[in-house]
């Protein structure tokens, strides 16, 4: 990626979307890790609807980085692999 197609990208609401997205979920993980005595006591139905929203969640992020990739050619394993 170029450097303007990283200002270009930056323009971009999904982008910070995505951000956001993943913070949210960076901040869920650490709190799910946290309070795992609550977790293990959960009933079925709970843990069955948490884990859900999880999966919800992921895809979603998910999904993000492939829109990222094709609309605006944002690959961030990339840039982290020296690509």
């Amino acid at each position: 990626m170029t450097l303007l197609q990283a200002t270009t990208l930056l323009e971009k609401p999904a982008f910070y979307a995505h951000l956001l997205s993943g913070l949210f979920l960076a901040l869920s993980a650490y709190l799910l890790l946290t309070h795992l005595s609550v977790l293990r006591r959960l009933s079925l139905l709970p843990a069955l609807l948490l884990s859900l929203l999880a999966s919800i969640a992921l895809a979603q992020h998910a999904q993000s980085h492939a829109q990222l990739e094709q609309l605006y050619g944002y690959d961030p394993l990339a840039a982290l692999q020296g690509r």
